[in-house]
């Protein structure tokens, strides 16, 4: 059996007042022009049962003066519609069962009488036998829509605009069902946010029944989406339109005062933000969020630092950033010596050297063991002769030079912990399988090796700067751990060593931790009831098409495994490539476009689309894969909110509904208009399974509401 369920947008639906950023959005009860205005009308059909049966949809109740024009076809599953006749009184089609499918068709009014028209749909089902109109045809489900005719200019499209480009919109570009009658009184038309209306507001007319209403960036100080009101006379209809856009869909992008990377002394660091909004800062990768403190003025430091931003701006997006400096001594190694490590910075002379105004000359003392340019006793001679190496500049060559701390593993401590020492994990193995002694700690750093290790680093460290840092980071506490732990077996630790110690413990503990789950920092996991664990992206701007798209195929697998279509193993393996493609596509949208990125998210599609593809074989009830969620809005409604109210009950129900996944990109407003209405019956009857055509909130749906809220 089929029915309209009341799925993306409607049932089915008929061309709105307003559309969603260009695109058309659908409603049950809109308003045209009596004539010269395009009428469109929508019809979802989706399977409630797994039945191959075939279907029938038939619309009627066109007034008289529409004549139909064309239909279209679009996001089907279904292997073909036939049968298809439209005219001037509605339109019929059929479909085969187990699919799902849409038909728009596309009407003009021409002489309409003033008034209001109710159209119907009726599913049939056609029998057993698949056979349209045989007589064993049966009912499946019907549908009605009014649509009120009026010989007043309409708003039928709203597009928004940026017309400086900065990531605002600052403009809407406004279509009617037929040329406006210009000009318009002052402030007939407007755009308002609460009870503010924008300061700098001014309507001009287009080419055709098009016209332009600007405003500028100021206007979204609230972060609230706008309105357009318009003020009716004898010309045109009244009505206050939402438009169902956000104001700002960019994350802000916070940038320093000076570039990431190695500084000497102190460092002074200054922010900035993209657009209006707030930076809030903390020390650690990750660590800023809603609750750290404010920037508000410069924030100085003088050793290894990682600054985390959490910035926000007024229409609520945020993008957490982070910000790696690292310090080096101001002054070089002078020839035949060495400077200590960042912050001490002691230069030193080699043996056989002194320290002369920076610069380390030779030993002239001629004391034992020492060095002259005569070329003394055991160290060598000028003619380079002895045991001791010597050359012809007096055996300054034939002193071993010191490595750099930065290329030297013996000077790993926390403070140099930053330094890049080892090109990979495997670079830090093999140095401790030289330098430790003890076999019990040999068999110990082998274990903790592979509990660090990180499968594809080479993938991850390719593109992620911030994890390689960090990675690094625990590869060299890795190897300073276990050389303290080699040492402790014959030598007590200094103090200054336990304290290294007790450092590297820490950091290697955390390692354990977060390299087994380097996917999360790029996607969040939710786990469903069949036990699998689904990756959900944590990219910004495809949150809500990825969100779609798992109810789609998620729903899909679940569905196909509570019927038994396919095994547990099939069906992990299709979560396993939905997971890969999230995870893949997060990284190739959030890092430039990896190709690589891209290869292996086409890959994760490979390996599930052809599960998804299957037709499930045994007639169950549906699993439906909702996305989760928990409204913050769980206190009861006591009273029942009407359409066109103004108050707090609005506005809590709006960032339910919200909450609930049911009010797309707008934000919370308290007004109960269209948008509220048509999202309200959508929750009513998808959620809560009790059918609300007219989005009224009271009796049924309120007490259904309530127990939803306190469950």
């Amino acid at each position: 059996m089929l029915a309209f369920p009341s799925a993306d947008a409607a049932s089915y639906a008929v061309k709105n007042l307003d559309l969603n950023g260009g695109g058309a959005s659908f409603a049950r009860d809109i308003t045209v022009s009596s004539s010269g205005s395009d009428l469109y009308v929508r019809t979802f059909v989706t399977p409630l049962s797994g039945f191959e049966r075939r279907h029938k949809v038939t619309l009627s109740g066109m007034p008289s003066g529409v004549s139909a024009i064309s239909y279209s076809t679009a996001n089907s599953d279904c292997s073909s519609f036939s049968n298809v006749s439209i005219t001037s009184g509605g339109f019929s089609y059929e479909f085969p069962g187990n699919c799902d499918g849409v038909v728009a068709a596309r009407y003009r009014t021409a002489g309409i009488a003033d008034g209001t028209y109710t159209l119907s749909a009726i599913v049939t089902d056609c029998g057993v036998n698949g056979v349209c109109g045989d007589g064993d045809d049966s009912s499946s489900s019907t549908n009605t829509a009014t649509v009120t005719v009026s010989s007043k200019a309409v708003l039928v499209r709203a597009v928004t605009l940026d017309l400086d480009g900065d990531g605002f919109l600052d403009a809407y570009d406004l279509y009617w069902n037929r040329i406006p009658a210009l000009p318009l009184a002052a402030g007939q038309i407007r755009a308002r946010v609460d009870s503010r209306f924008a300061s700098s507001v001014s309507y001009s007319a287009g080419s055709g029944a098009r016209g332009t209403i600007s405003f500028g960036d100021g206007f979204f100080s609230s972060g609230e989406i706008p309105r357009i009101e318009i003020d009716g006379d004898a010309n045109y209809q009244s009505g206050s339109y939402y438009i169902g856009v956000s104001e700002d869909g960019a994350a802000p992008s916070a940038t320093p005062s000076k570039t990431p990377g190695t500084y000497t002394g102190t460092v002074s660091l200054a922010f900035s933000l993209s657009e209006s909004g707030t930076i809030r800062y903390a020390f650690g990768i990750g660590a800023a969020n809603a609750a750290s403190p404010v920037y508000s003025s410069p924030i100085s430091f003088s050793s290894p630092t990682v600054v985390s931003t959490y910035s926000t701006d007024l229409a609520g997006n945020s993008r957490t950033q982070n910000f790696a400096y690292a310090f080096s001594c101001s002054v070089s190694a002078p020839t035949n010596g060495s400077v200590s490590a960042y912050p001490a910075c002691v230069v030193s002379c080699n043996v056989g050297y002194v320290l002369s105004g920076g610069v380390c000359v030779v030993y002239g003392g001629g004391s034992s063991g020492g060095w002259s340019s005569s070329g003394g006793s055991s160290g060598g001679s000028s003619s380079g002769g002895s045991s001791g190496g010597g050359s012809s500049s007096g055996g300054a060559t034939g002193v071993p030079s010191q490595p750099q701390a930065s290329n030297n593993p013996a000077t790993i401590s926390s403070s140099t912990a930053d330094l890049f020492y080892f090109a990979s994990l495997s670079g830090a193995l093999s140095y401790l399988d030289l330098r430790i002694l003890n076999a019990d700690v040999k068999s110990a750093f082998v274990k903790s090796a592979i509990e660090i290790g990180i499968d594809d680093s080479a993938y991850y460290l390719g593109f992620d700067s911030v994890l390689k840092k960090e990675y690094n980071r625990a590869i060299n506490a890795f190897v300073l751990f276990f050389v303290l732990s080699d040492k402790a077996k014959t030598f007590a630790l200094t103090d200054m060593e336990k304290s290294e110690y007790a450092w590297a413990e820490s950091v290697l503990a955390g390692a354990k931790s977060w390299t087994k789950k380097i996917a999360e920092r790029y996607v969040s996991t939710y786990k469903y009831p069949t036990g699998a664990t689904v990756y959900r992206t944590n990219y910004e701007p495809i949150k809500l098409v990825m969100s779609k798209l798992e109810k789609r195929y998620v729903g899909k697998f679940n569905l196909l495994l509570s019927s038994s279509t396919i095994d547990r193993k099939t069906y992990l393996s299709a979560i396993d490539g939905w997971n890969r493609f999230v995870l893949h596509l997060s990284v190739f949208r959030t890092y430039g476009r990896l190709e690589a990125s891209k290869t292996r998210a086409i890959a994760g599609i490979t390996l599930f689309e052809p599960i998804y593809k299957k037709r499930v074989r045994t007639v169950v009830v549906p699993v439906v894969a909702e996305i989760p969620t928990s409204p913050t809005v769980a206190v009861p409604f006591p009273k029942d909110v009407s359409y066109g109210q103004t108050s707090d009950d609005v506005r809590r129900l709006q960032q339910m509904l919200k909450d609930a996944g049911y009010f797309g990109t707008l934000s919370p407003t308290g007004y109960f208009w269209p948008s509220t209405k048509g999202f309200l019956t959508r929750f009513s009857e998808e959620v809560l399974k009790i059918p609300n055509p007219e989005g009224i909130f009271s009796g049924k749906v309120r007490e259904a509401t309530n127990a939803y809220l306190v469950r």
